[in-house]
């Protein structure tokens, strides 16, 4: 019983995630993802978007953990890969990055942020 109360709170909780993280209110998705993760720990989409806002927010070790968490709930969210590949190339760590980078290309060839990821891969193979 407990499981379905929390799941009927998750909804709406995510659905404000999506709607701040769309409309790029970043700290209002930050508390929003928060609270639809809280109320589903095992929800990737949840961990995913709180990453992002996290990410966007410049909190990176956050970002990267709640990524990590996400892929580990579903190794086949391609977006959490996004953050993944970017923490690791804000440090520096160019050979994650590629990997995390194709593996969302493996993914989501022609997703949101395929082109961009692309680039980038193809630049990384040059260093």
């Amino acid at each position: 019983k407990m499981a379905r109360v929390r799941a009927a709170e998750a909804a709406p909780l995510l659905l404000a995630c999506h709607t701040s993280f769309q409309e790029l209110r970043m700290k209002d998705a930050e508390a929003a993802c928060t609270a639809a993760r809280d109320a589903n720990m095992d929800s990737a989409e949840a961990h995913g978007l709180l990453a992002h806002a996290l990410f966007n927010r410049n909190h990176r070790r956050e970002s990267l953990a709640e990524a990590e968490r996400a892929v580990k709930l579903n190794p086949k969210w391609a977006d959490a890969y996004v953050i993944i590949g970017g923490v690791h190339q804000d440090a520096g760590e160019m050979d994650d990055a590629k990997r995390a980078y194709q593996r969302y290309l493996e993914l989501d060839p022609r997703g949101q942020f395929a082109g961009d990821l692309r680039a980038i891969v193809d630049r990384l193979g040059k260093l």
